[in-house]
């Protein structure tokens, strides 16, 4: 269920059995329809997500209620509004699929949990994942 997470790590790092077992068990799969959200603006984003499948887009909506796409997250790749997340402030974007979707879900306290557990994935996640200098930037 998890492969496409586990093969996308295990080219950044070396897992062991334990460590793959204990990201299996701190994760949860979601499955999103076309258009679905993954996020809406105003919502505090409590996630990393890694797209296994399809594509979602991030967003925002200016006043005029003209839409700005910021980024497409396809397979492989990361999704949340990370400035949210890091701030627990709400998010002033939307995140939601392009296409049917399948994204893994890290929970804010599991994922900083497996980066204390796990330190090489705490590691390669400060580089895939860095603090935020601009909203604009993608996560």
């Amino acid at each position: 269920m998890f492969d496409a997470l586990y093969t996308y790590l295990n080219e950044k790092i070396d897992l062991s059995t334990e460590d793959t077992e204990l990201i299996g068990a701190s994760v949860s799969l979601r499955k999103l329809r076309r258009n679905q959200y993954l996020l809406q603006e105003g919502d505090v984003c409590q996630f990393v997500a890694f797209v296994s499948k399809g594509c979602l887009r991030t967003y925002r909506v200016d006043p005029k209620g003209k839409e700005h796409i910021i980024y497409f997250a396809v397979e492989n790749w990361w999704a949340g509004d990370r400035e949210s997340y890091l701030n627990e402030k709400p998010s002033s974007f939307y995140v939601d699929a392009v296409e049917a979707s399948e994204v893994i879900m890290f929970h804010k306290s599991n994922f900083e949990m497996l980066c204390t557990e796990i330190p090489e994935f705490g590691g390669v996640m400060k580089i895939i994942l860095p603090e935020p200098t601009c909203r604009l930037l993608p996560v």
